[in-house]
């Protein structure tokens, strides 16, 4: 499975070393400072991609790791190069914390697209990215879950004690969840919504 980055400052990279370390193939990576993307990818011996669709072209599964919602927009709609390029059957794990409605709006245009997403909401640091020690708030649907969970799996993420399921309401993303029931100290434990679900994933 080819793997691909957008973002790869300091969060970003070390996710992609981890990997790396992990025995993945990373194919791509990008980020909006040239000179950050091509340092990594003489590290991963991976090709440091010039446009976002490149990222998409050479890869099964993208993570991206960017600042916020303008930026979040702009690599999967912005005008004539974006990830959506020729992305039908791509799935990209997005790891940002951003607003919780553009996550819920990526992922409608990732479905017009013929790609999947997953949000996979970070509760963790840098160092912990290089460690294999993050907490991953993932929220999707089922199936784009079940494609990612190799990856997961792969790097040492565990569901033994924090994977849990609820009903989630339209529209909702698994930040907002997150963010309510992290507040609260509790996880319900819940089936399985048909439209999305939500995990916690440690690794």
């Amino acid at each position: 499975m080819n793997i691909g980055f957008v973002g790869v400052g300091r969060m970003g990279a070390n996710m992609a070393r981890r990997l790396k370390d992990r025995q993945f193939h990373i194919t791509a990576v990008y980020d909006t400072n040239r000179a950050t993307a091509t340092s990594l990818a003489a590290e991963l011996g991976c090709a440091a991609a010039q446009d976002l669709s490149e990222v998409t072209a050479e890869s099964d599964v993208i993570f991206t790791v960017v600042t916020d919602d303008s930026a979040m927009r702009n690599i999967f709609a912005g005008s004539g190069d974006n990830l959506l390029v020729n992305a039908r059957g791509k799935l990209f794990i997005n790891c940002a914390t951003i607003s919780p409605q553009v996550h819920v709006e990526i992922e409608k245009l990732a479905r017009q697209a013929g790609a999947q997403t997953l949000e996979a909401c970070m509760a963790s640091s840098i160092p912990q990215a290089r460690e294999g020690r993050l907490y991953l708030m993932c929220g999707g649907r089922d199936d784009a879950f079940r494609k990612a969970e190799p990856i997961l799996k792969g790097a040492r993420f565990r569901s033994a004690l924090y994977r849990q399921g609820w009903r989630s309401r339209k529209g909702e993303s698994a930040r907002q969840h997150g963010d309510e029931h992290q507040h609260r100290g509790v996880w319900p434990k819940d089936s399985h919504s048909a439209r999305r679900s939500v995990w916690i994933w440690k690794c």
